[in-house]
């Protein structure tokens, strides 16, 4: 790989950490049952996005802005990378079954494969489980609203990125 082609990747990589990081953080300010339970989650429509059309080694950026954005909430390091290796894991999962079943980059040429990436989506979702809950800083109080609806947030993300790539795809926006 030449360097110019190295660099961007590696700036490729550090913008879709970027992204994932203010996503998360926008989306941790609406936080009302614990700081790590959100109702909006637009991380898991980022990573999904991103590992369906740039390809599943972008992993590494995925990771790193999943730990940079629950580092910085209550809790410790190692709360913090299980939850982001359950979040990494998440897209990961998403976009394979997406790959797998929908055709990838092509889930909307067809009506057949739109059906098909609308119930990968929510797979991928309630894949994540309540990973965000089961940290220590959630009281027992607190854990049943977080683990009832963890994957709703998701499931809002994924349409959103999907949404939007069929608006992009198609050229109107």
């Amino acid at each position: 790989m030449t360097q110019s082609r190295w660099l961007r990747r590696v700036g490729l990589l550090v913008a879709l950490a970027a992204v994932y990081f203010i996503a998360g953080r926008l989306g941790l300010n609406l936080a009302f049952v614990n700081a790590s339970a959100t109702p909006v989650w637009p991380c898991t429509g980022i990573a999904f996005a991103a590992f369906v059309l740039l390809g599943y080694d972008v992993w590494p950026a995925v990771l790193a802005g999943s730990v940079l954005v629950n580092i910085t909430t209550a809790g410790s390091a190692a709360t913090a990378i299980g939850i982001a290796v359950g979040n990494t894991l998440e897209g990961v999962a998403g976009a394979y079954l997406v790959n797998r079943f929908a055709r990838g980059r092509r889930a909307f040429d067809r009506p057949q494969d739109v059906f098909a990436f609308r119930r990968a989506g929510p797979s991928m979702a309630r894949s994540g489980g309540p990973g965000g809950s089961a940290t220590p800083s959630a009281t027992w109080s607190s854990r049943r609203p977080c683990c009832c609806g963890p994957w709703l947030p998701g499931c809002g993300g994924i349409a959103l990125s999907g949404s939007r790539r069929r608006r992009c795809s198609s050229g109107w926006s």
